[in-house]
């Protein structure tokens, strides 16, 4: 018996794989994908901008300006900006240069007050105690021009020196607002009220005596005109300050300006005067004094009725003041 045939075994063949180059086309297509990409990057950046852009104009060249136009008519003019109006300037009057005298210095370092007392009292000897007209006038400012007033004061007999004293104050002249050592000299013939006496810086550095203030402070000059009252104006040389005048009516000081005259270095010899408001030398005096000052100056006095019957010493003028006098006829001659 024939044993039956086993069927054949299957024998399984080889797996199936994809040959080499099929399995490079999806990396190939991602190649190209990217290098597609940046292609039209590249493109992109490569075209115009969408903007219009226009050239610069050329700068012509001098030979082209001078042909085509002017130089006026290439380049228009700058207009200014406006300017403002200036504002008025008001300034503090000052005294005319005398030659010989040192002249006014805005903000000039102050005086030497131990020199100008040394030279006090060298520049009194000398006037007081000189034989000889010529030596007097050697200690005086502009001692030429006084030599007929020395003869006269020092004709009589000459006085002698008892004291001399500095003033505790610093005066100004006006008008120039020039600090002046101010001094008391107690004399024989002055021996209580004493007579003003100022120095007047020289260019040399040196100083003179001020003669018509001692002068007539010696002499009482305003003493006696106050006791006058006569209605005849004159100059007087004074020390003055500012004043509130309480002791006036309102309707006196609301319409004046009021100050205090000196002519005794003990203030035995003052007044108040008066200066109506409204007046060229209102106006200065106003402008030029201030309140807690003193000040050395050449004033025109008269004796005067006001319209409230009251009788009162009136400033008529200021010597150096660029004011008419305030006389009702006009001004009169010095």
């Amino acid at each position: 018996m024939v044993a039956p045939s086993t069927p054949p075994e299957y024998e399984a063949g080889p797996a199936w794989q994809p040959r080499r180059d099929e399995r490079n086309v999806p990396l190939g297509l991602f190649l190209v994908l990217i290098l597609s990409f940046g292609g039209w990057l590249l493109w992109q950046n490569a075209q115009p901008p969408l903007a219009v852009e226009f050239k610069a104009p050329e700068k012509p060249n001098e030979v082209e300006k001078s042909e085509k136009a002017p130089e006026a008519a290439l380049k228009p003019p700058l207009v200014p900006p406006p300017v403002p109006a200036p504002e008025p300037e008001i300034r503090r009057a000052e005294l005319p240069l005398t030659p010989g005298l040192a002249p006014p210095v805005r903000n000039a370092p102050p005086l030497d007050l131990v020199a100008a007392g040394k030279a006090s009292e060298r520049l009194l000897k000398l006037l007081l105690e000189s034989a000889t007209l010529e030596k007097r006038a050697s200690a005086v400012a502009q001692g030429d021009e006084h030599q007929v007033d020395l003869q006269e004061f020092f004709g009589r007999d000459s006085p002698k020196l008892k004291a001399l004293k500095p003033f505790e104050v610093m005066p100004r002249t006006l008008p120039g607002q020039e600090e002046v050592p101010l001094f008391q000299v107690m004399t024989d013939k002055n021996p209580k009220a004493g007579a003003l006496m100022r120095l007047v810086p020289q260019e040399d550095g040196g100083f003179l005596l001020d003669w018509p203030l001692f002068a007539e402070s010696h002499e009482h000059r305003l003493a006696q005109f106050l006791e006058k009252k006569s209605d005849q104006p004159g100059w007087y040389h004074v020390v003055l300050r500012r004043s509130h005048a309480l002791e006036l009516s309102e309707d006196v000081r609301s319409g004046h300006l009021v100050l205090n005259l000196q002519g005794s270095a003990d203030g035995s010899v003052q007044c108040l005067s008066l200066v109506p408001s409204e007046t060229p030398l209102a106006r200065f005096l106003e402008r030029e004094t201030e309140w807690g000052s003193l000040y050395v100056a050449r004033l025109l006095l008269q004796h005067r009725s006001l319209p409230s019957g009251e009788a009162a010493v009136v400033i008529l003028d200021c010597e150096g003041a660029v004011t008419g006098a305030v006389f009702p006829s006009g001004a009169v001659k010095r």
